[in-house]
């Protein structure tokens, strides 16, 4: 599996053991994507998302750190995704509604750069890219992250976007080191957000 990286340049190398985050609407084939797969942890839950509350994905974190040395988390959206179509529309019951709750906040800060977009399946592919930009932020901010970083151990967390149709990741310019680097990588990422669609302006 190839990824396109923010340069637009495409690279055929493997990504290194990591903790890697995606979507269970549509499981990442790993055996294409990590070589050292026996190193890696992979999560998957209904579009990606990382939550402070949600512990089972904190553990896994956790123990993909501390145990298996991991030095990278990925948060892997993919473009079509059912999940984040279904949080827009209001759709998928009490359950299911109350976990997509972040998507609808993700799209009403959003809303003044995806209403640049007029066709509607791009805009539902935009906004998967910028709910993988939120989650690398939320996945920054928990405790977990916190404390590697406080600690002094290398890890890095970084957003890509998986294109089902020509198996094809891409990179979407989000890489956050340390602390420091959060709100200035975020904004870098937005940056390429808008350079993609072709977005002027917040208007």
């Amino acid at each position: 599996m190839s990824i396109i990286g923010a340069d637009g340049e495409i690279s055929e190398s493997r990504p290194r053991a990591c903790f890697w985050v995606s979507c269970s609407d549509c499981p990442m084939p790993t055996d294409k994507i990590n070589g050292t797969a026996d190193k890696s942890v992979f999560h998957d839950n209904i579009a990606n998302l990382i939550t402070p509350t949600d512990i089972n994905c904190l553990a896994a974190m956790q123990f993909a750190v501390d145990v298996r040395g991991v030095k990278c988390i990925v948060v892997c959206g993919r473009y079509g995704c059912r999940g984040i179509e279904f949080a827009i529309n209001d759709g998928g019951g009490e359950i299911l509604g109350n976990w997509l709750k972040p998507i609808g906040r993700t799209a009403r800060k959003y809303e003044s750069l995806l209403s640049g977009i007029g066709d509607k399946y791009e805009k539902l592919d935009a906004l998967c890219e910028l709910n993988v930009i939120e989650q690398v932020v939320s996945a920054c901010r928990t405790s977990v992250i916190s404390e590697v970083w406080r600690r002094g151990q290398k890890l890095s967390v970084c957003g890509l976007i998986y294109n089902e149709q020509n198996n094809l990741i891409f990179d979407l310019n989000m890489r956050v080191e340390n602390n420091t680097q959060l709100s200035r990588n975020y904004e870098r990422a937005i940056s390429s957000f808008k350079q993609r669609w072709q977005l002027q302006s917040d208007k």
